[in-house]
């Protein structure tokens, strides 16, 4: 495992600035961590002595997002990207399990790591001074563990979304979780109601489309009873990783083998529109005939093409020869009519021919597309005058 970070040229700037000012600035927390392991790190957060006055005036050039200025967090802009700096701090109190009561400023950087979740990512590292781990972390990484700073069971009653956190760690970065963490988080589980939805979702989301989601799933049945209700999680969960790596897909999955609507949780877990909308279509379609190329030529015309193709990625997971059957039909039904609009006539056309304007219309186009969905009327626009006049007759009649 490399010790030697580097560190880009812009952050670096930033660190130099606050040191020229007499100040002492790390890199800290995920980009530690990323880069012991040899990954490139997506952002650059910093911690440092200087007060969130002192940032302003060091960087009075720079565009400052000053949000989080109360928490001690600047976020000083560079070259387009957002460097977080956050001045030393510790934190006490939590009546809330997601926010500490009270924030108070040190001069001690071991002091605001005591207050990280986990001890991978309570890192510290300076291009001169090197890494400061003052929990274990480095050996963690390197045993491949998820272990909380301090005592578990503390850090959970501070923010029990770290519950959750902790095994989305385990499942994205493939590592096991510490035994008192486990049996914290299984002991802390209910303060997890406490927790805002949609931040119990981006936790969630991130977890399910990691490459260890099935082995965390397996773990904490607690957690996962106040988070997935209703599931019972059972061993044939390890196929949710045969599926793509698509949270709204792999858990309409997880509920559809308990012959549940997944939509019911994503609206409770406040998730967006398109993704209820995904988990409705699929569980819908699931409870309609799709055993031909008419069936599937009425699919097309009720629902997005991507909810067809939800399905059939659920039906190749537990029926695979079945599934290569129904995208046969899939294929064929694309070849012929499903909408109003493929036809070869349209309401103006029927209009010129004389055919009375109004609702009666869209009658007459609707049984033309049905007629020609079930092949029983070729798709030309003779064809379809001749029929929509017979329709137009027996409506009369």
């Amino acid at each position: 495992m490399m010790n030697n970070i580097s560190i880009p040229y812009d952050a670096l700037e930033l660190m130099q600035r606050l040191e020229d000012a007499g100040e002492s600035c790390w890199i800290v927390g995920g980009c530690v961590r990323d880069s012991l392991m040899g990954k490139v790190p997506s952002d650059w957060d910093m911690t440092t002595s200087a007060s969130p006055k002192k940032m302003e005036q060091i960087f009075s050039d720079k565009r400052l997002i000053l949000q989080g200025k109360e928490h001690g967090t600047v976020g000083v802009v560079n070259k387009e990207q957002v460097y977080e700096i956050t001045t030393f701090r510790v934190e006490s109190g939590c009546s809330d399990h997601r926010h500490p009561d009270r924030i108070l400023f040190t001069d001690s950087v071991c002091e605001d790591l005591a207050r990280r979740d986990f001890t991978v990512n309570a890192m510290a590292y300076h291009p001169k001074r090197g890494l400061l781990d003052c929990f274990g972390g480095q050996q963690d990484l390197q045993n491949k563990l998820i272990r909380c700073v301090g005592k578990a069971e503390d850090r959970f009653e501070e923010d029990a979304l770290r519950i959750l956190r902790a095994l989305r760690f385990c499942a994205s970065l493939n590592f096991q979780a510490d035994k008192e963490l486990l049996e914290s988080a299984e002991k802390k589980a209910a303060l997890l109601k406490e927790i805002s939805v949609e931040r119990i979702w981006t936790e969630l989301e991130k977890l399910l489309v990691s490459f260890g989601a099935a082995d965390v799933l397996c773990l904490c049945k607690k957690v996962w009873q106040i988070i997935l209700p209703q599931l019972l999680l059972q061993k044939n969960i390890r196929k949710i990783q045969q599926l793509p790596t698509d949270a709204v897909l792999r858990l309409i999955w997880l509920y559809q083998q308990e012959n549940l609507n997944a939509a019911n949780l994503l609206k409770q877990l406040h998730c967006p529109k398109n993704a209820i909308l995904r988990a409705e279509n699929v569980w819908k379609i699931q409870h309609q005939l799709s055993d031909s190329v008419i069936d599937f030529r009425h699919l097309l015309n009720q629902y997005p093409e991507e909810s067809i193709e939800d399905f059939l990625q659920l039906t190749t997971l537990e029926a695979p020869e079945k599934a290569k059957q129904k995208r046969v039909y899939l294929n064929k039904a694309k070849q012929g009519v499903w909408k109003i609009s493929h036809l070869c006539i349209d309401g103006n056309t029927l209009i010129e021919q004389g055919f009375p304007k109004g609702k009666i219309i869209g009658c007459v186009l609707a049984e033309l597309l049905e007629l020609c969905m079930q092949e029983s009327l070729a798709n030309t626009k003779a064809d379809l005058l001749q029929k929509a006049r017979q329709i137009i007759v027996q409506k009369e009649r």
